[in-house]
């Protein structure tokens, strides 16, 4: 079977995908779209993330 060729990201090294990934983050900064991921944001998505597994979980148990 013939060998994948590696790609994009895969295909860099350590210190080029640095590079990029720096660049597209000041690139998302000076546009004004970085996501700030504030402590009430965290709270409320924890919040979410508890509730989803207790339904999960939940479901899992009703279809026994």
């Amino acid at each position: 079977m013939a060998e994948a060729k590696r790609g994009g990201f895969a295909s860099m090294t350590p210190e080029r995908r640095a590079e990029v990934g720096s660049r597209g983050g000041k690139s998302a900064f000076e546009k004004g779209v970085i996501h700030r991921f504030t402590p009430e944001r965290a709270k409320e998505s924890g919040r979410k993330g508890g509730l989803a597994r207790a339904r999960n979980m939940a479901a899992r148990k009703a279809g026994r």
